[in-house]
């Protein structure tokens, strides 16, 4: 499980600063969030970055 701290943590998972993203087993990651100590990171789907069209010019 993927969780973001809300809270300067130190533990099992090392130390991690507010907003910093971790995996975590699935139980531990539950008891962050239910002590409000972390919250669950979705998967967000990125948008993908399109190259810039060429200006079309006109060769006649």
């Amino acid at each position: 499980m993927k969780v973001r701290a809300l809270a300067s943590l130190s533990g099992p998972m090392g130390e991690k600063a507010i907003g910093e993203t971790f995996d975590v087993k699935a139980e531990e990651g539950r008891s962050l969030i239910e002590n409000k100590q972390a919250e669950e990171v979705t998967a967000t789907a990125k948008p993908a970055n399109k190259p810039k069209a060429a200006a079309a010019t006109s060769g006649e």
